[in-house]
This record gives C-alpha cells, sequence and structure tokens, in this order.
C-alpha cells in the first residue's frame, strides 16, 4: 500500500473499531436475554470487519467482485421473471415457512403477490439489489473495461432495479400483459 492508502486505512480502522466498540458497550447493559443480546451483537458488530476488507480491495477485484455480483443479479430477475409468470406456487408451497411470503399480497386481490425470486422474503431481494447497486455504478463508470463488460453492468444495472420494482409493487395475474 502506499504512504496516503496506508493512512486512510489505518483511519478506517479506528472507525470501525469505535463502531463495534459501541454495540459491544450495549451488550453490557443487561435488558434482554443474553442470547438476544448476542445476536444482535453478531448484525451490529462482528460483520464490520468486512468493511476493512473491503478497503482492501484493488480496482481489478472490485471490477471482479461487481461482475460476479451482476451475474447474481440477473438469476435472481430470471428466477423473479419465472415466478412472475409462472406464480409462487411451484417455488415456494404454502406452509409455515412461507407465511410471510404468502402474507405480503395485495389487500384488494388476495392473488397479487410481491415476488420474493430466491430470498426469503420480497424486501430482502429488493434490499439486496438496492444494495448492489452502487458496485455495479462504480464498475460501470471505470475506463479500463471491456465493452462487452460494460453493457454488461449496465444491462445488470437495469435488472437491479427492475428487480427493486418487481418486488416491491404486487404481481397481479398475467391477463394484463
Amino acid at each position: 500500500m502506499n504512504p496516503a492508502r496506508n493512512a486512510l486505512f489505518r483511519q478506517l480502522k479506528r472507525w470501525v473499531g469505535v463502531l463495534m466498540l459501541w454495540p459491544m458497550v450495549l451488550f453490557l447493559i443487561p435488558v434482554h436475554d443474553p442470547l438476544i443480546r448476542l445476536v444482535g451483537l453478531r448484525g451490529s458488530a462482528f460483520l464490520l470487519p468486512f468493511l476493512l476488507i473491503g478497503a482492501l480491495l484493488g480496482r481489478e477485484e472490485l471490477n471482479r467482485l461487481a461482475l460476479g455480483v451482476a451475474v447474481l443479479n440477473f438469476l435472481a430477475f430470471i428466477l423473479a421473471g419465472v415466478e412472475f409468470f409462472v406464480g409462487l406456487e411451484p417455488f415456494f408451497p404454502q406452509n409455515a415457512l412461507t407465511q410471510l411470503i404468502y402474507g405480503s399480497n395485495d389487500i384488494a386481490n388476495f392473488t397479487a403477490y410481491r415476488i420474493p425470486s430466491s430470498f426469503i422474503g420480497a424486501h430482502a431481494y429488493a434490499g439486496t439489489m438496492v444494495m448492489t447497486i452502487p458496485l455495479l455504478l462504480g464498475a460501470c463508470a471505470q475506463k479500463r473495461q471491456h465493452l462487452w463488460q460494460r453493457y454488461f453492468l449496465f444491462s445488470a444495472l437495469f435488472v437491479s432495479i427492475l428487480g427493486v420494482f418487481l418486488s416491491v409493487v404486487a404481481a397481479t395475474s398475467v391477463s394484463w400483459w
């Protein structure tokens, strides 16, 4: 690492330490059961070191990561499209585990469900697509790419945005197509 980047990395390490310290202090306050506090600590402190791993990635590694995310977004969108046209029943049979999926339907029409793709729910699908948009957008802005990579990333960006709308807006029957 060059010295300027090393200084920024040290600054990031300090902030990650502060961000990890706060949930650990809150963990020591005995308001809830210790296991519940441990589950909350997992989501707020144990995953923060991945910021440091992301900061160490170079331009080529970020480009490969963005291409991999683009492939995964395409696969998730293809499954969401199949769920939209075929229906949710073949993929998610109605039972206690899929109660959340079948519970997020349109109030006026009980057969219009939000499309979850391969995720546990439609909002998890939409949230994942939204979280990948900055990575795809940043990779699209890079100058050192082949033309096919740029087109692939732009189309993955479009598919990701379309997936957000597909999972938030209830899918009705395909008769309006």
